[in-house]
Order: C-alpha cells, then structure tokens, then sequence
C-alpha cells in the first residue's frame, strides 16, 4: 500500500489446463461459445474482481483478473468457475492453478507464445487469446489492466513465433489427428475420412488431410449450408446432420471437433454404425467436452483415440524448433519486465492524478482573484490569463511527473512519498489548503460557466 492508502491493483489468474489436470476435469470446466458473454458479465459482478477476461480451448479453461485485494480476488475467481461448472469445493485446488502478480503475466505470454500448448509452438492459441480480449472487451471487462496485458500477450506471441522457429510449421492438434490417420492406415489417398465440426480446428483437419493427400473427404456440420461452403473449400463433399447415421458405412476415418455441450456420436449411434460394418473405423476426438462417447472403446471394429491418446503422440511428433526454446523463453522473460515497468508506472497515477486536480484548483482559484482585482477584461485577456496560467502548472509539473514516473518504472518507492508531502497530498495539510480551494472553485465555476475551456479538466 503506498502513502495516500492507494492499492495497487493486483494481475490474478486461476484455472485449469492439460498440464494440471486430466481431460475428464477440462470438460467440467469448459464454457461452451455460447455462455461466454454472460459468464464474463457474472464474472464482472463478483466481489473484488474489477476486471476480468475467460480463456477457454480444448486444452484450458482460466480466468483473469485486475484486483485490488488479491486474497478476495482469488476466493471470487474459484467460487465463480466451481458454482458456473457445479464443481465441488476444494475440486480447483486438486486440479488446477493460481498465480498472482508477473507470474500470471509470465504464464499468459507463455501460453499466447504457444510453448505451454500440448502442441508446442502450435499457432491456434494466439488466435484463442485475442478472441478472448475481444470478448471480454466487448462484455466491457478487460479495461485499462487486462486490455494492456492481452494486447501484449499477443505481441509476445507473435514476436516469439517471427523471432524463433518455434511455432509457424502448421502445428496443431488437428495435424496430429491427420498424423495418427495416416500411421494407422498409412496412404490416405485410398481413404473416406469424415470430418464433424467446422470451427477453426475442423478446418485445420481438413488442411491437414489436403496436405496428406485424403482421397474423399465428406463433411459434416450442423448446417448444411456451412458444411457445403467449406466442403467445397477443400474439395469435400457436403452430407447433412441428419444424414450422420448412413455416413458412416462409407468412411474409414471419423475425426471430429464441435463445440457440443455432450457427445454428438452417441454409444447407441456407434453400436448400429459397428454392425453395418465389416471393416474397422477409426474414430479421432479432439473436441472438449469429447463428441465421441468414451464407452465406444468397447465396440468391436471400433478404434478411439481423444486428446489424452494424442498427448503422447506429440511429444514423439514435435522436435523443429525446440531447440529455440530457451530464446522464446528469454524473449517472454523481456516483455514480462516491460510489462511489470508499466504496471508499476501506473501505480503511481493517483498520486499523479491528485498533484494535477490540486495544483489546476490552486491555479483556478487564484485565476479567479486576479480577474476580480482587474475589474472588467475583454474575453480575449481571460483567454490569454487561462493559456498561461495552464501553460505554468504544466511547465512547473512536467519534471516531478516524469521522475515519479521514472523512479516508478525502477520500483523505487521513496520518492512517491516524499512528493506526496512535499506537495500536501496527505494529512491535515492536504484539507488545511485543498477543501477552501475547492469550495472557491466551485463557487467560480458557477459564475463563469463556459469560461476558458479545458479549465476543469483535472479538477
């Protein structure tokens, strides 16, 4: 807490990821599209968040947040995600994380740069954050903190990936699933494969099986309209949702990726799909919560993989740019101490803030004696008396600012106390001085309405 009682406001962040927690525990807490700008406006509500933003993907579902007391923060942050996702109490503290102050900010650019992505240096995070900003700024819940923090986040992100190698070979999960396709049948020229979902990762699926030379691709999504247009894109063709059960005797490949609250390939669904069949059907899920139901591992001629079968496929899969690792991580540590000299820049902006408001009442105030002593001025007197008074307070203020400021920026905090009692911000000299000004102000603000414009600006 610095001298005038100001609190600094604190960076939090809690949640839950593929790193701390298995699949099962990523569906309870994932926020399907739909809810998102309702829950960041209950989000809002809660007490002691001022500000806050929801990242949610298949590998994570956190919450951010600006506070001004960390302690009831943290307690609001929890109690929303485990009563939004009727988790029991205590369910994050077994299965997920909080961090507080640059270490969340640490992690946030770590995450937007793609090396805490269960495909390291994948592209589809980076995206994912700045989705996630624009939500929140649109809810009007990322304001002047988390707006600073994600805007850099994705610059991070995107310096990372156009400094190092890690990150921009087409990485995702998606291309994974066309990976495991291809080594359990090998050549895809000779394959069906059906793809269920038509988001960001379903297209990239579809990229990826051009790219593995998929012979037919046929589409599915919940409109046929949107799954004729992409199909079309990737020389696919269109089937409807309703038509899913009769599609499946023609396919060899499913891979599927909706943003389904429950599984749309359903046990009963795969039962009779099985029994048509004389030949097996590979079936990859990458969405979260899953679309394929888990018990479809006990079909016969039914083979499942979900992001859990995949997580160890990719550590075997990823090896390009790894060894640029420690230069992304140097990179992320650069732009956190950036980020912290803002932080700690702003910090001192209420003091700023009262330094201005004093000395424009002080100059407002004995702006108002002169021009009485002076008797009668032409309108252009009071603008040219406005001008330079304004002109002196900035002038005479302009280098304390920019030291405070300095100083701040270094984490040196002596030198905001001193201003603060060199110019009468605290204590019974700041209402000794500041309260008859004021009132004084006030009082000629009333008689000279619309006299000398910007005049109120900091008052």
């Amino acid at each position: 807490m610095n001298p005038s009682g100001f609190r600094a406001m604190e960076i939090i962040a809690v949640g839950v990821s593929h790193r701390s927690a298995p699949l099962e525990v990523l569906e309870r807490v994932a926020f399907p599209p739909g809810e998102i700008p309702e829950a960041l406006l209950r989000l809002s509500r809660q007490e002691g968040i001022e500000e806050g933003v929801l990242l949610t993907t298949c590998h994570r579902t956190e919450l951010y947040a600006a506070t001004l007391d960390a302690a009831k923060g943290f307690s609001s942050l929890v109690g929303f995600l485990e009563n939004s996702r009727d988790l029991p109490s205590g369910f994050l503290e077994r299965h997920g994380f909080r961090l507080m102050g640059l270490d969340a900010v640490r992690y946030l650019f770590t995450v937007a740069s793609g090396l805490d992505s269960m495909v390291i240096g994948e592209d589809q995070v980076l995206g994912q954050v700045r989705d996630a900003l624009k939500q929140a700024s649109a809810a009007g819940t990322a304001r002047a903190y988390l707006s600073a923090l994600f805007r850099q986040a994705v610059r991070v992100g995107a310096r990372v990936r156009r400094e190092t190698r890690v990150g921009g070979h087409g990485r995702s999960i998606s291309s994974v699933a066309v990976e495991v396709a291809e080594r359990i049948f090998g050549d895809l020229r000779d394959r069906a494969v059906l793809v269920i979902g038509t988001g960001e990762a379903g297209e990239l699926v579809l990229q990826a099986l051009l790219r593995h030379g998929a012979g037919r691709i046929v589409v599915v999504s919940r409109t046929f309209e949107r799954a004729s247009t992409v199909a079309h894109r990737y020389r696919g063709r269109a089937v409807a949702y309703q038509d899913l059960p009769n599609t499946f005797g023609e396919v060899d490949i499913v891979i599927t990726s909706t943003a389904a609250p429950h599984p749309v390939l359903t046990l009963d669904l795969l039962k009779e799909a099985s029994e048509r069949r004389d030949r097996p059907l590979l079936l990859i899920d990458i969405a979260v919560p899953r679309d394929v139901d888990p018990r479809a591992r006990e079909l016969p001629n039914v083979h499942l993989y979900d992001l859990e079968d995949l997580q160890g496929i990719v550590h075997e899969r990823v090896r390009d740019g790894l060894e640029d690792i420690p230069k992304a991580e140097g990179i992320i540590a650069e732009e956190v101490e950036k980020f912290g000299r803002w932080l700690r820049t702003r910090q001192v902006a209420p003091t700023i803030a009262e330094l201005y408001a004093r000395a424009e009442a002080i100059r407002a105030a004995e702006l108002q004696k002169a021009i009485r002593r002076l008797g009668h001025i032409t309108e252009r007197d009071r603008e040219v008396l406005e001008a330079m008074t304004s002109a002196l307070v900035k002038k005479l203020l302009h280098v304390p600012v920019v030291s405070l400021k300095r100083q701040a920026a270094r984490g040196e905090g002596i030198s905001l106390q001193v201003a603060r009692e060199l110019f009468g911000l605290d204590g019974q000299e700041r209402s000794r001085i500041s309260e008859p000004l004021h009132m004084e102000v006030t009082q000629a603000r009333a008689r000279k309405q619309g006299v000398g414009k910007g005049t109120w600006a900091h008052a």
